[in-house]
């Protein structure tokens, strides 16, 4: 469950003992159970003539709550941190207009759509708070097509061979699975969403040679129940190559999308995008590991989304995994 409250005249008076000691915003981010950027928002909103005053501090942040009339982020110091909060840690907008609906904060209430229109006028007039969302994009932009060449995978079986069910994403444990890359060929992620509850597992990989895939997807799946996985649509890559290796290992179908159609494992594309947040396109993965992977994987897996009534990926994954233990 999320909480948040503001920044209170204790707290500034923390701070202010940390900052004439010569800490470091961390230490007092740290100390206080905030983020570092919630700090540094606070001393540059806050501080006075020569210094931070505690109480200076406290008497101007109450001001600007009772005399603001800006839009609702503008006007509600409160409720702007909290949004920048969750959006440095990887929340989009969508999931914390809906968490803030599904935890019944009224006071706190916003659109995702506000949220957007903030960040976009903020960009508008050289904000950079536009960067914490997925695309970083300044304004509202069409989602581009890429096109890839893609090799056969001998004994494929193809997506329109799925049973329709799978497709209506009511039955749990079937997957959708792909790879990231790091710049330059420095290494790879493997990849599964399990489509129902969107959870995401993931592999290190430092090559992409189809038997390295399939031992980081079973490491990936070291701790999901084989009853779980019933089947995967892969993307065309030849680190799929060997696929038939995979089902027989897991008992399970394997599916493989059409050429250039990424929407058919929309929920996998959506995860790669998310994961990028971490790892970027032009970053490299030579000093990755799978600890690191792991960090990202779980945050990724904390965020709640508007498909699972803004609970967590990881929150249905684990009822349904309850349900099927009592069916």
């Amino acid at each position: 469950m999320m909480s948040y409250r503001h920044i209170d005249l204790d707290e500034r008076y923390v701070i202010h003992k940390n900052i004439t000691s010569g800490k470091s915003l961390r230490a007092s981010a740290e100390l206080l159970g905030r983020s570092p950027s919630s700090i540094s928002r606070e001393l540059k909103r806050n501080c006075g003539e020569y210094w931070y005053r505690p109480k200076e501090a406290d008497d101007k942040s109450k001001v600007r709550r009772k005399k603001s009339k800006q839009r609702k982020l503008d006007k509600s110091e409160d409720l702007r941190d909290f949004v920048l909060e969750k959006l440095e840690d990887g929340f989009s907008p969508d999931s914390i207009a809906g968490r803030i609906r599904l935890e019944g904060w009224k006071t706190m209430s916003i659109s995702h759509e506000s949220i957007y229109t903030w960040l976009y006028k903020e960009a508008r007039n050289g904000g950079k708070y536009h960067e914490y969302l997925l695309g970083q994009r300044k304004k509202r932009q069409n989602r581009l097509k890429t096109n890839k060449n893609r090799l056969k995978i001998p004994n494929r079986t193809s997506i329109d061979k799925r049973p329709a069910e799978i497709g209506g994403r009511e039955i749990f444990g079937h997957w959708e699975g792909d790879t990231v890359a790091g710049t330059a060929a420095s290494g790879y992620l493997a990849t599964v969403v399990e489509r129902k509850t969107r959870f995401l597992a993931s592999g290190f990989m430092k090559d992409k040679r189809a038997e390295t895939c399939n031992r980081a997807l079973s490491e990936a799946f070291a701790y999901i129940p084989d009853s779980s996985i019933k089947s995967i649509t892969f993307d065309n890559g030849l680190e799929f190559y060997y696929h038939e290796n995979l089902k027989e290992l897991f008992e399970c179908d394997t599916f493989f999308a059409d050429p250039y159609s990424p929407w058919q494992r929309g929920s996998n594309e959506n995860a790669n995008r998310i994961l990028r947040r971490f790892f970027p396109k032009k970053m490299s993965f030579c000093n990755l590991t799978q600890e690191d992977v792991d960090k990202a994987v779980h945050k990724i897996n904390s965020i709640p989304r508007k498909s699972l009534g803004y609970y967590t990926p990881y929150e249905a994954f684990l009822n349904e995994q309850n349900v099927a233990l009592q069916t």
